[in-house]
């Protein structure tokens, strides 16, 4: 095999050389492993079976990329940024995950609700039928159904930091403060 005596490159677009980096290929073409990788194992018996850590979980192929299965189908990994419980209900759960959207938990199971970067969240501590999940740069979405569904909210043309502050005003479940 040729990407035996190349290199191979992590990053946003998984990649190999057989000619020392004069040019390169996609390990991944189809997109179907997550964009961020932090680690890689190259079987040395069999270079085309090839492992990644990824912020999903690890994959492997078989094949040198050309496809590709995930091992933690059915498993929730990833990076918590923020979380948020209720105070009505301490099984009421918003979190922002990193690169893997923001999610719900209603005591039973985890759902995803948002993609992108989940960033801050909040459920109101006097009815928490309402909650604000956010995306990179200031992107926020409401939910008035207990975080079942999300929509965009319209809040200002500016951007605004990556991890942008989310909270409800204590004493008044109407006043939502954006940072």
């Amino acid at each position: 095999d040729k990407r035996s005596e190349g290199g191979r490159a992590l990053g946003f677009a998984m990649a190999y050389s057989s000619n020392s980096g004069g040019s390169w290929h996609r390990l991944n073409p189809t997109g179907s492993v997550h964009a961020d990788n932090h680690a890689i194992a190259i079987n040395p018996l069999n270079p085309a079976i090839i492992y990644v850590g990824t912020d999903g979980g690890i994959s492997v192929t078989r094949n040198g990329g050309i496809t590709w299965h995930n091992l933690g189908n059915g498993l929730m990994i990833s990076q918590i940024y923020r979380l948020n419980t209720s105070q009505q209900n301490p099984y009421v759960m918003v979190c922002g995950l990193q690169d893997n959207g923001s999610m719900t938990y209603d005591g039973t199971s985890w759902w995803e609700r948002t993609g992108g970067d989940g960033e801050d969240c909040a459920i109101n501590p006097l009815n928490d039928l309402l909650q604000v999940s956010s995306s990179q740069n200031g992107s926020f979405n409401i939910s008035y159904d207990q975080g079942h569904h999300f929509s965009h909210m319209d809040i200002t043309s500016d951007t605004g930091s990556w991890t942008a502050p989310v909270v409800f005003d204590p004493l008044n479940e109407s006043i939502i403060y954006f940072g």
